[in-house]
């Protein structure tokens, strides 16, 4: 109850009050699924049970609820995990659970709007019991492990490599034989749990490329004065540099560090003295310790292992941001503060002193990080999209056409969000596909995007005063509508007001829509085939030939100087009238009949057909140079098996899990039959 009431008194400010609009985080009318179940546009499934779990509560509470239910939520669950994991005193467990959803991790995360980063913190204590606590369990009940360790990752898969330094901790307190095949078997559990990640993972083409410019634009940010070793030690570090944090409302905030790491200390002297708590020690020690390292990155001493796992060790890439290990300390100060403290009130002989010690203790988590009660401190506050999005989208309806939207930023600040900077909410608020920035704008990293079909629109973009068939130039991307949200830089987009393929449908003082006349969206065939040498000469082809409808092969996919094409003849690929082209799921084409086809999705090399695979137009995306009457989308094969093993594996334990249970509780049962009975 206490620790719910904790979660209301955050988001107090956002109920009932609008929509919870954040950096990485933006609900609205339309939330739609996720794209990255059927692994398209170079989608990974790494996010498919989070997005799941949010589209089926979408549609059962409302999407305006969920934002900030979902943010409730983890406070309750988080100190309620941290609590069953210290146990003992009330006051051990109040505390622990305080010091850990208190955390500035959670204050910084929650302004950057990582919801499931968050839940999965959350739960991190849960998989952290079942871990050092295996054990004290049989076969297979041990196993439990495993299921938490699924199940974290299903919501972050950061959390991979956390859990793997507590696994490494656990297997250093005891490495027998017997905890080897322990620990072998749950790390099958978890790869069978967690098919849908390697199949994910394994795809040739992905949406988001991590080089050697991430480490640096994500790099862990120290402190202006204490520097950066102590102020990862204070659980800080995040890369951005936007929000107020804690810190700065504190002005004694190293004095409260202080005060906590002396009640840690005597945890943890304490916990070497208990035998119960004594396999908490090792494990939470060494991931604490390693975790405050790795958060270091490229910096610090561990600068080298870090860098050595960043370039040599498959998946680690996910940890570009390496200060997400620092959740690793308010886990093992968490549990290390709620033993402290009921040692060191177990030492005090008058009532008086313990009443006194016990207010501190609970006081310390409280003042250091004071500022995420009531939308943190009044830093977040509710937001209310514009009437003119609710018309808008009325007026564009449903339907196959894509809406491409402006301006071309993944990140973008509005005035109904005070300024603050938010993902691009176009997806939200619009029932159709949306083609948005992807496009992170970092210094020395403007873009993750691997899609060259992002890289094409940028280059055409750039180029729009010097062209006047920009709705040619995006038909074979199945844009249909255009949107320019008036923010930021959308003065820069009023040459779309001279092309002559656009029409301005809708303008109000919040947003314009211009719909594109040279698109057709239940038009898929392609007649022609043309060669150009980039980007530039397909944008001077594409301004005296109409070409919206053609395969265009280029030598090179990047921008050049507008120029004629050196070859300006185009070869026939069809003289068959166009036939009927369907789209029969988010994965699958037919044509009837077969014909060339031209589809309006990035190019991947699993795109298929009964004879052969796509090849890549110069817009980026897929095509097919010879008549076809199918057309598919090969990877969902192998994700929707993944997606099976994994459920089929997540089930079957869970019911082995639940049958031992059973079988412990009846057995319980009947030894506790017995004594009366005699």
């Amino acid at each position: 109850m206490v620790f719910s009431l904790l979660g209301l008194a955050v988001v107090a400010p956002f109920v009932g009050r609008g929509w919870l609009l954040l950096l990485d985080w933006v609900q609205g009318p339309h939330p739609g699924a996720p794209r990255g179940f059927w692994g398209l546009d170079g989608e990974i499934s790494a996010g498919v049970p989070f997005a799941g779990v949010v589209y089926l509560l979408d549609r059962l509470i409302g999407a305006a609820a969920v934002s900030w239910m979902l943010v409730a939520v983890t406070f309750p669950v988080g100190a309620v995990g941290m609590a069953r994991l210290v146990g003992g005193t009330r006051t051990a467990r109040i505390g622990a659970g305080l010091v850990y959803v208190l955390s500035p991790v959670v204050y910084e995360r929650l302004w950057a709007g990582q919801v499931a980063f968050l839940i999965a913190y959350a739960l991190l204590p849960w998989a952290t019991a079942a871990l050092v606590r295996a054990d004290t369990h049989r076969w297979p009940r041990s196993l439990g492990a495993a299921l938490w360790i699924a199940v974290v990752m299903a919501f972050s898969t950061h959390f991979v490599f956390i859990l793997a330094l507590l696994g490494i901790g656990v297997m250093l307190r005891r490495p027998t034989r017997r905890r080897w095949v322990w620990a072998t078997s749950v790390a099958l559990a978890v790869l069978a749990c967690s098919a849908y990640l390697l199949a994910g993972s394994s795809q040739s083409t992905s949406s988001i490329a991590v080089s050697e410019a991430d480490v640096v634009s994500f790099r862990t940010r120290g402190d202006p004065i204490l520097g950066l070793h102590l102020n990862v030690l204070a659980q800080y570090g995040f890369w951005r540099a936007e929000p107020k944090l804690p810190k700065d409302d504190v002005p004694g905030w190293p004095i409260v560090l202080t005060g906590m790491l002396v009640v840690v200390g005597a945890g943890i002297l304490s916990a070497s003295r208990s035998p119960d708590r004594k396999r908490l020690l090792v494990p939470l020690l060494f991931a604490a310790a390693a975790g405050y390292f790795l958060a270091l990155g490229d910096q610090g001493v561990a600068a080298p292992l870090y860098r050595l796992l960043f370039d040599h060790v498959p998946g680690f890439a996910i940890m570009r941001e390496p200060q997400k290990f620092v959740v690793l300390l308010p886990l093992a100060y968490a549990v290390f503060f709620g033993i402290g403290a009921e040692r060191l009130i177990a030492t005090l002989r008058s009532s008086g002193g313990r009443r006194a010690f016990t207010a501190v203790a609970l006081a310390i988590p409280v003042a250091y990080d004071p500022s995420l009660f009531f939308g943190l401190a009044g830093r977040l506050r509710a937001s209310q999209y514009p009437a003119s999005y609710r018309r808008a989208d009325q007026l564009i309806g449903q339907g196959p056409g894509k809406i491409l939207a402006l301006p071309w930023h993944q990140y973008l600040a509005f005035s109904f969000t005070d300024k603050r900077i938010i993902s691009n909410p176009a997806a939200a608020v619009f029932q159709r596909d949306v083609i948005a920035g992807d496009n992170v704008e970092l210094p020395g990293l403007r873009s993750g995007s691997r899609l060259d079909r992002s890289r094409y629109l940028e280059f055409v973009l750039s180029e729009g005063n010097a062209i006047r068939h920009f709705g040619a130039a995006m038909a074979p991307l199945g844009v249909q509508y255009v949107t320019v949200f008036k923010t930021v830089d959308w003065g820069s987009y009023s040459w779309l007001d001279q092309q002559t393929d656009l029409h301005l449908v809708y303008d109000d003082p919040a947003l314009k829509i211009y719909v594109n006349k040279a698109a057709d969206p239940s038009d898929l065939g392609t007649r022609r085939r043309w060669e150009v040498a980039d980007w530039g000469e397909l944008l001077h082809l594409g301004e005296r030939e109409n070409v919206s409808r053609d395969l265009v092969i280029a030598s090179r996919l990047e921008p050049g100087p507008l120029r004629a094409p050196v070859s300006t003849a185009a070869a026939t690929l069809s003289t068959a009238p166009s036939g009927v082209v369907s789209r029969r799921s988010p994965v699958e084409y037919r044509a009837i009949p077969a014909e060339p086809l031209l589809l309006p999705e990035p190019f991947d090399p699993t795109w298929r057909s009964p004879r052969g695979g796509a090849r890549e137009d110069a817009r980026g995306v897929a095509a097919f140079g010879q008549a076809v009457d199918r057309a598919y989308f090969d990877r969902w094969r192998a994700l929707r098996t993944a997606y099976v093993v994994s459920a089929g594996a997540v089930l079957g334990l869970a019911c082995i899990l639940m049958r031992e249970e059973w079988k412990l509780r009846r057995t319980a049962a009947i030894q506790t039959k017995q004594p009366q009975s005699a």
